[in-house]
């Protein structure tokens, strides 16, 4: 007989083994079961790509979603930084990276929930690209 204290060890051991896929996969559906969903924290787990693969992967989400998920995540994931660009509005710095694609992506609201999914650059990419401004640094 299997002394108790030796399968516990096994049943820790066992849960600790699962994936970085499978706890994606596991969040992922746990969003779209939701009745009310957290955007902010499905914002944070796009970080990583296997959160980002396993939302691929459901069926739940729309094309729109998809690319939005694909496209925002690859920003998200990037260390790619660009340049850092101050807004003349409200003075809030937005940090222009280069996706794996070669794309620029913003972490501006236009470029974030639209230019991501509609390929458009926003006016901080645009403004970066004009000045050819690369690795500009900002003081805080």
């Amino acid at each position: 007989m299997i002394p108790v204290s030796f399968f516990d060890e096994m049943v820790k051991i066992a849960f600790l083994a699962k994936t970085a896929p499978m706890k994606a996969m596991a969040t992922a559906q746990g969003h779209f079961e939701a009745q009310d969903k957290d955007w902010k924290a499905f914002e944070k787990h796009l970080r990583t790509p296997a959160f980002r693969k396993a939302v691929l992967k459901i069926e739940e989400a729309d094309p729109t979603l998809r690319k939005y998920v694909k496209t925002f995540g690859e920003y998200q994931g990037s260390k790619n930084e660009v340049a850092r660009i101050k807004s003349k509005d409200s003075g809030r710095t937005y940090v222009i990276k280069e996706l794996p694609n070669g794309r620029w992506g913003c972490n501006c609201g236009n470029w974030q929930f639209s230019g991501s999914i509609n390929g458009k650059p926003c006016k901080h990419i645009r403004s970066v690209k004009q000045s050819k401004l690369v690795k500009m640094s900002m003081v805080a």
